[in-house]
């Protein structure tokens, strides 16, 4: 059975205790690189399916070197793992695109999970062929043919998601609008995606939310219903699962830090 191989890069400034690499359950090949490193040519050396960051308190010359890493292979999905959490880093790297944004004390079963995960996305990935770069989710891909091309059958569902967002999306719409089956269709979705359509559709609503929300006049109320959520406490509940804070302090860090 094949394994997924990753690289696991060490960009802890403390190097006198051990990081979480070596904790990981032995169920996929991994290769560490410590702190510092360029992964440049160790990607293509090691032509890893996924990479992993781990952080204690990021410095901002280790996130522009995890940035330019997703800028020059926007293929490979980013697991980002660190200490220092605040509102402004999990909102930089939600919209970033990083795969998962995972924070320090990590339970050891949590991590194995997510890798576990991450793994079999990525073996699957390799199987079915290669799927939409992480960074460019609007890339427009042909029709298979001849000379190799492939068509992703489902981005004219995230087209639709880019005018409709605010409006309620119901998925027999949004399948018959790629014309499938609802089965299919979130199949399909899953398969060229890594993620069902409705995660999708939520992680969009809550990078417009972001946006709007750093605007320090604007009610949160109002934004929740301007990206397309009827429930107040559940656009709270979901804004704060994927940053970390909820649509408040978010707004207030962002008025507080000039953001």
């Amino acid at each position: 059975m094949h394994r997924a191989n990753f690289l696991w890069l060490d960009f802890r400034q403390d190097a006198s205790t051990s990081g979480l690499f070596y904790s990981l359950a032995p169920s996929c090949d991994a290769h560490i690189l410590p702190h510092p490193c360029d992964p440049s040519s160790d990607i293509d050396t090691w032509r890893p399916h996924f990479l992993c960051f781990e952080f204690d308190t990021p410095l901002s010359s280790d996130l522009i070197v995890l940035g330019q890493t997703r800028l020059r292979h926007p293929d490979l999905p980013l697991l980002m793992i660190t200490e220092g959490h605040s509102e402004p880093l999990a909102v930089w790297a939600f919209r970033s695109g990083v795969w998962d944004y995972l924070v320090k004390p990590l339970a050891t079963d949590e991590l194995d999970t997510c890798i576990a995960s991450l793994c079999r996305f990525c073996l699957e990935r390799k199987r079915t062929g290669p799927l939409i770069p992480w960074s460019s989710p609007s890339s427009v891909f042909t029709q298979s043919s001849g000379d190799g091309s492939r068509v992703y059958k489902t981005l004219s569902a995230r087209e639709f998601v880019k005018t409709h967002f605010a409006e309620t999306i119901r998925l027999s719409v949004v399948a018959a609008h790629c014309h499938m089956s609802e089965s299919e269709f979130s199949r399909v979705f899953k398969k060229e995606h890594g993620h069902t359509f409705y995660e999708h559709l939520l992680k969009f609503r809550i990078g417009r939310a972001c946006e709007l929300l750093a605007d320090a006049s604007v009610q949160v109320k109002s934004v929740a219903f301007a990206v397309g959520f009827n429930d107040l406490s559940y656009f709270a509940r979901t804004f704060r699962r994927y940053t970390g804070v909820t649509p408040s302090t978010y707004q207030q860090a962002r008025a507080a830090n000039g953001l």
